[in-house]
C-alpha cells in the first residue's frame, strides 16, 4: 500500500467530537491535501500486488473483496465531514462486509488524527457511538493507522505497557479490547510485508515483550489471506514457526476462518485436526469472531457452520460465553486481563468440547 510519506507524529488526543471544525475555504483546501496524500489505489488489496498464494479464483476474490470493502471505508473517513456522516455512509454497505469497511474508516480515522489541526479525536467519537456495532474491528483498523504513523505502535505500546486503567465497557478507549490495536498492527505487517513476517518469521523487536502475543494473533489472521485461504500452506507456515508463538498464530487464524469466511467445511476439519494441542487457542479465535458477527446483528452462514464444527454450539451460545467468562476479570492492566479472558475461553473449550 503506497502512501505519499508524512511526518505523523502524535498520538491521537482523547478529546471526542461528535462533528468536524466548520467548513471553510481552508478546511476545503485541506480536504483536497488529504485526498491527494492518503487516498490509495485499489490494485494495493489485489492478490497479485501482495504477491500472495492463491489458487482457487473463489477465495481470491473473497480475499480482494474484503480488502475493497475496507478501502471503502477507509477513503469514506478521510473525505467524510462529520463521524456522523460517516457512519450513515458505512450502514449503506452489505452486512457481510460492513465491518471490514468500519476496519478500514477506523485506520482512515487514526491517521486524520494526526493530521488533524484542531487537536480532536474523531477515532473517540467514532468508537463510542452507540451506534458502532463493530468495537472490535475498529480497534483492529485504529492499529492499521499506526503502522502508518512514524514510531506510532512504538510510543502506543510503550503506554499501553504502563496503563492501568481497564474496563470490559467494548466501546470504550480504556476497554480491554484496546488489545487489538496491536492484534491490528500484526496483520498489517503480516498482509503488507508477509515475506519478512511470515516467510521468514521476523519478530518485532520494537514491540515490549508481553505485546507479542497481541501482535502473534494478528499476524496468524494475516495468514488466511497471505496464504490464500489454503489449510495446508497454513499449517505447514505455522509449524515453521517457534514453539512460543503457535498457538497466538493458531488463534488468529480460528478468527479469520470464523469472520471472514473462504474455508469449507472440509478444510475447517483439516484446520481443527491439524491444530493438535493448540486446538483451545484455535477455539478462542474462533469464539472471539462469533462475538464480533453476533454483536453486529448478523451472523453469515460461514460463522455458523465453524463454530458448530469447531465448539458444536450456537453462535450465540459461544458469544454468551465471551461475555460470562469477563465477569470478575483481574482489571490490574489490559495485557493481563486479555491474557486472563483468552484463558478462560479456552478451558471453557476444552471442558465443554475436548
Amino acid at each position: 500500500m503506497q502512501m505519499n510519506p508524512i511526518n505523523l507524529t502524535s498520538l491521537p488526543s482523547k478529546k471526542a467530537v461528535s462533528d468536524s471544525p466548520p467548513v471553510t475555504a481552508s478546511n476545503h483546501l485541506l480536504k483536497k491535501i488529504r485526498r491527494h496524500l492518503f487516498s490509495i489505489s485499489p490494485a494495493e488489496v489485489s492478490t497479485s500486488k501482495r504477491g500472495f498464494k492463491v489458487d482457487d479464483p473463489a477465495k481470491q476474490e473473497r480475499i480482494e473483496s474484503i480488502g475493497r470493502f475496507f478501502l471503502m471505508g477507509y477513503h469514506a473517513a478521510i473525505n467524510a465531514p462529520s463521524t456522523e456522516q460517516l457512519q450513515q455512509s458505512l450502514n449503506d454497505v452489505s452486512l457481510e462486509y460492513q465491518g471490514f469497511a468500519y476496519e478500514g474508516a477506523a485506520m482512515g480515522l487514526g491517521l486524520m488524527d494526526h493530521f488533524s489541526l484542531w487537536g480532536t479525536s474523531q477515532f473517540t467519537a467514532f468508537l463510542t457511538q452507540k451506534s458502532n456495532h463493530y468495537p472490535y474491528l475498529t480497534h483492529v483498523g485504529f492499529g492499521w493507522s499506526l503502522a502508518r504513523i512514524p514510531r506510532g505502535i512504538r510510543r502506543f505500546s510503550q503506554r499501553f505497557v504502563k496503563e492501568q486503567t481497564v474496563v470490559t465497557d467494548a466501546s470504550s478507549l480504556d476497554s480491554l479490547l484496546a488489545c487489538l490495536v496491536i492484534d491490528g498492527y500484526g496483520f498489517h505487517q503480516g498482509y503488507f510485508a508477509w515475506e519478512q513476517y511470515v516467510q521468514q518469521r521476523k519478530e518485532p523487536s520494537y514491540l515490549p515483550p508481553a505485546c507479542l502475543p497481541l501482535f502473534d494473533q494478528g499476524l496468524g489472521r494475516s495468514l488466511c489471506f497471505v496464504l490464500g485461504m489454503d489449510g495446508e500452506r497454513i499449517v505447514n507456515t505455522i509449524n515453521q514457526f517457534p514453539l512460543s508463538r503457535q498457538a497466538y498464530l493458531w488463534s488468529g487464524v480460528g478468527l479469520a476462518a470464523t469472520y471472514a469466511g473462504g474455508f469449507g467445511e472440509s478444510e475447517i476439519e483439516f484446520l481443527k485436526n491439524q491444530s493438535h494441542q493448540y486446538l483451545p487457542a484455535f477455539g478462542q479465535g474462533v469464539a472471539f469472531a462469533a462475538k464480533a458477527r453476533h454483536r453486529a446483528n448478523y451472523v453469515p452462514d460461514h460463522t455458523a457452520l465453524v463454530c458448530q464444527q469447531v465448539w458444536g454450539q450456537s453462535v450465540e451460545t459461544i458469544a454468551a460465553l465471551t461475555d460470562t467468562t469477563l465477569q470478575d476479570l483481574p482489571l490490574i492492566s489490559k495485557l493481563s486481563a486479555y491474557a486472563v479472558w483468552r484463558q478462560r475461553i479456552q478451558q471453557a473449550f476444552v471442558t465443554s468440547v475436548v
